[in-house]
């Protein structure tokens, strides 16, 4: 059963602040709010969201503005999308080349109208 998610309610303006004003902070208060989110999903999912984390942390690092972050996460985000939709085809393809469809039959039944 997973576990339940009692993170604070998001306020963007609230974080724009504290990244301007403290950023160490922010970063501080990012980096704990992850790790919580993290922790909070169910156990099988553990190991795959904390190499997911490392993975964007360290396109964080390596990229040198946050425009260029986010188009690099945005790409694996789509890489990832790509490899789901390819195995989904995988999976389908046997039910799509089917020359023989199923066919389904079915009694109808007529009702009678009570008057």
């Amino acid at each position: 059963m997973p576990k339940q998610n009692s993170l604070p309610a998001y306020n963007f303006d609230q974080w724009v602040k504290l990244a301007i004003e403290k950023p160490e902070q922010f970063e501080q208060l990012r980096q704990t709010l992850i790790s919580e989110l993290i922790a909070s999903a169910p156990e099988v999912q553990l190991k795959k969201l904390r190499g997911l984390q490392w993975q964007i942390d360290m396109i964080r690092e390596k990229k040198s503005n946050p425009l260029s972050v986010c188009i690099e996460i945005n790409k694996m985000m789509w890489d990832s999308f790509i490899t789901l939709n390819k195995k989904q085809e995988e999976i389908l393809a046997p039910i799509k080349n089917k020359t023989n469809p199923i066919k389904i039959t079915a009694d109808i039944i007529p009702f009678v109208s009570k008057k």
